[in-house]
């Protein structure tokens, strides 16, 4: 069985004490200089299924008026309460989530300074806060920094003091600002990604997992009797059976990469690799819950886009929510045509053709063809036109790729010309019914592409970790 890439989760991070002050500030309005893709009313209205991570920036009046039109989650910062607030506002059926990371506590300027512990907090525990015995130790007494990252402390998150306190922390303040859930960062398989040093005591990686499954559930059990969703991300999932339906049976689950990690459109795919490879990272979209998905993919990759969106549609049928950015893009408003397709309602479930994988929808159709090395040809039902103006028919998907189609509106052929009534019998017309117009190809629809107004920005720092199907591993810092 070939290794799997997983690349370790991102630490979506704080950066300076002056943005949780401007978190206080009402959020700035700004007219978009783009089209919107939705101009439709909003209060209420359910979006197709897109994911909106806005952790580098404080959203604006502009972005947020976008974002209740066009997505269906959103995930935010714990110190942007006031943009929490205003989505619900101007749409209260999107759901939105705080970030909130389960193994670390934070040292760096913004979370922590003059001995005192900002709030809120990317993390459950504060640095000034967290007892000695909760700060994981190497087998020389020495507290573990996480490699590359300053002021990210690995904690001891087998100690059940410490998952108490932050469980407590954690849902007083949910239900206080009234974040819909959290997504739990961290939810880590294995520490050498951060750090190469064995931990004390002989504890292992299988003591990690079983630590942060006790935490998951301990916050889960909390945050669900007070309404609350506990969506983790799940590092590794794939590679443990029975770890992501574990993990994720508090409100649902985030596949940070999903089928494609790394920048390079052209490599970097999770294919058809039986137990560990496409066909269970798309059945996790179909288990129960609001699962999330992020394909890595900058804004001209059309490639690992629509395989990692056809993908998503086949595996969850529509629920959920997808995304598709680079490592280090969790700002602005993106959102391609295709994500703000709605396809209806399955009719079939996934279906194998050859090597490739299709659902059918009331309104649309996906394929994907999951094959490192051999092209598909797929039937697509009538009625349908993809984003480049093909429509019904046959198409030949290449390894790696995918595809949505969605209905068209066909008009009804014009009525049989009808004979005269009775005596005098009348010359049927002579002029031919009116041949129905072509549909026209659907318009590309582009998210606002205005900057923030000059607020304070919060930075992303992360480390992308791959294994290769050789079990060599490579990281990528931003």
């Amino acid at each position: 069985m070939p290794s799997v890439p997983r690349p370790l989760t991102s630490r979506l991070v704080a950066a300076a004490t002056a943005l949780l002050l401007a978190a206080l500030v009402a959020v700035t309005a700004t007219a978009p200089t783009a089209d919107a893709a939705d101009t439709t009313p909003t209060a209420g209205k359910v979006n197709p299924p897109a994911l909106w991570m806005q952790l580098n920036e404080t959203p604006t009046e502009a972005q947020l008026q976008f974002a209740a039109k066009n997505y269906r989650v959103a995930v935010f910062n714990a110190w942007q309460v006031p943009a929490l607030k205003r989505l619900k506002e101007l749409n209260p059926a999107i759901k939105v989530l705080v970030y909130k990371c389960l193994s670390s506590t934070r040292s760096y300027s913004g979370a922590y300074s003059n001995g005192v512990d900002a709030s809120p907090l990317p993390t459950g525990v504060g640095y000034g806060e967290a007892r000695s015995e909760w700060f994981a130790k190497d087998t020389n007494g020495a507290r573990i920094q996480w490699s590359g990252y300053g002021g990210h402390w690995q904690m001891t998150t087998w100690d059940s003091a410490y998952q108490d306190r932050w469980v407590q922390n954690v849902t007083r303040e949910i239900v206080s600002a009234g974040w819909d859930g959290i997504l739990a960062d961290n939810a880590i398989a294995r520490l050498h990604y951060y750090s190469s040093t064995p931990l004390s005591d002989g504890r292992t990686d299988a003591d990690l997992r079983a630590s942060i499954d006790t935490l998951v559930a301990k916050a889960g059990n909390a945050l669900n009797a007070a309404g609350k969703l506990v969506v983790p991300n799940v590092s590794d999932g794939r590679l443990y059976a029975g770890r992501w339906s574990g993990l994720t049976s508090y409100g649902g689950g985030y596949e940070e990469q999903f089928l494609h990690w790394g920048t390079d459109p052209n490599s970097g795919y999770i294919g058809d690799w039986g137990s560990q490879g496409w066909t269970n990272v798309v059945g996790e979209m179909g288990t129960p819950g609001l699962n999330l998905a992020r394909v890595s993919a900058g804004p001209s990759d059309t490639r690992p886009y629509r395989y990692g969106l056809a993908s998503f549609w086949i595996g969850g049928g529509g629920k959920g929510a997808f995304t598709a950015v680079n490592p280090d893009q969790y700002g602005g408003t993106p959102l391609r045509t295709e994500q703000t397709w709605e396809l209806g309602t399955p009719l079939t479930g996934m279906v194998k053709v050859g090597t490739a994988y299709t659902r059918t929808f009331s309104a649309g159709f996906a394929a994907a063809n999951p094959s490192e090395t051999l092209s598909q040809t797929v039937t697509v039902p009538a009625g349908m036109q993809d984003a480049d103006g093909r429509t019904s028919g046959t198409i030949t998907l290449p390894p790696l790729t995918g595809v949505i189609f969605k209905s068209i509106a066909v008009a009804a052929p014009a009525p049989s010309p009808t004979a005269s009534p009775t005596t005098a019998p009348t010359t049927a017309p002579t002029t031919a019914p009116t041949t129905a117009p072509a549909p026209a190809a659907p318009t590309t629809s582009t998210a606002p592409t205005t900057s923030p107004t000059a607020t304070p920005t919060v930075k992303v720092r992360g480390q992308s970790c791959s294994r290769r199907k050789d079990g060599t591993a490579t990281c990528t810092t931003f």
